[in-house]
């Protein structure tokens, strides 16, 4: 009669607990690196879509939006319309929206108080155009109407687009600091940047990614092939799931590049749309540099000296292609928040360490009894 064994504390069998430990630790780290490569690019995507990105976007249509109405406001006086009407029914729709857009970048921008003192500007600049008026109205052919509306141009050129194109540089470098961000060869508003140049951070969370799923499939068929040994068994079913699952959270977290690229694309419909707006307010600022010489000839107050008058205009897109640009960087942005689905990774992550418990369990349960 054999009596019955002792549990078993052979190096042998504190390997297969030490491994059924090892493979648990190797999934923890494999779903942390993969969350952790999809909350990046989730996080960075959404900075593109409503952080920065949108800081960037409300500068520029602001500084669309000025420029408008500084052009609109001269036209009115070229024409004379100025003395009965004002600056105008456009001037004031484009002051309004300005002023909405520059509240918007308030809240989005880091440099709020560089909004502020931009905004300050503006009301300054506003009072300079109603002063124009204000000469106009009493006397249409009063030269002081022109001197004022120089001194709100060379106020809005070399004092609120300089502090806007600041504020828009610092912002797109902000973004251009994102880990799944890359770099523009040709950065529209910002110095311009190595071409593909990965982000360091993006290569460092992928390589983690990377290596913590390579161990855990390479843990899982060193248990598949030291059971098969041990135990006479070809495979082991919870293992071979377990693997399965493992090569799910492999694909969920790849998804990441996936969306990786949508914010790239965003990036470069966002640089499209920004360098087509500047192409836009350029077009605009040379008509404005008509308009006041044409009012200042009108009322032979000589040549006006008016800064920001561009020496050539590049073609200016039409609104279709900014609406365009607008529409693909809300689009990729919003591909690459939707890529891919955290919750899903922890469950895959949960489910494979019970697989391996499972597995892990019979063999050691059937180690520990076995008789010497």
């Amino acid at each position: 009669m054999t009596n019955p064994p002792a549990p078993a504390r052979s190096r042998a069998f504190r390997r297969l607990v030490l491994l059924r430990w090892a493979l648990v630790a190797a999934t923890v780290l494999a779903v942390a690196a993969s969350v952790t490569a999809l909350a990046v690019a989730h996080t960075d995507a959404a900075a593109v879509r409503a952080g920065t990105g949108a800081a960037v976007r409300g500068v520029a249509a602001a500084r669309t939006s000025l420029i408008a109405a500084h052009t609109a406001a001269l036209r009115s006086f070229a024409s004379g319309a100025a003395a009965i009407a004002g600056p105008g029914v456009t001037y004031q729709n484009e002051i309004a929206v300005a002023s909405r857009q520059l509240g918007d970048v308030a809240e989005t921008s880091a440099g709020g108080e560089a909004v502020q003192i931009v905004q300050g500007l503006v009301v300054t600049y506003m009072g300079m155009i109603e002063q124009a008026h204000v000469y106009v109205n009493a006397n249409p052919r009063d030269p002081l109407a022109v001197a004022y509306c120089q001194y709100a141009g060379n106020l809005l050129h070399g004092e609120i687009l300089v502090q806007l194109d600041a504020l828009a540089v610092a912002e797109w470098e902000r973004m251009q600091g994102l880990a799944t961000v890359e770099r523009l060869a040709d950065d529209p508003i910002g110095p311009d940047g190595p071409a593909g140049g990965a982000d360091p951070r993006w290569v460092a969370v992928h390589a983690f990614w990377v290596l913590s799923v390579l161990l855990l499939f390479g843990l899982l068929a060193y248990t598949q092939v030291l059971i098969s040994r041990r135990f006479r068994r070809t495979l082991s079913l919870p293992l071979l799931l377990a693997t399965g699952l493992a090569v799910a959270i492999g694909v969920s977290a790849g998804l990441s590049l996936r969306a990786d690229g949508s914010i790239d694309e965003a990036h470069r419909a966002l640089g499209t749309l920004v360098a087509g707006r500047h192409a836009t307010d350029d077009a605009r600022q040379s008509d404005g540099c008509a308009a006041i010489a044409e009012f200042s000839t009108r009322l032979a107050a000589g040549d006006p000296q008016v800064s920001g008058c561009p020496a050539t205009a590049a073609d200016a897109p039409d609104a279709a292609s900014l609406t365009a640009a607008a529409s693909r960087v809300e689009t990729a942005t919003v591909a690459a928040e939707r890529t891919g689905s955290i919750e899903l990774i922890v469950l895959l992550g949960a489910l494979t360490i019970l697989m391996i418990m499972t597995g892990m369990r019979h063999r050691i349960e059937e180690y520990r009894y076995r008789p010497r």
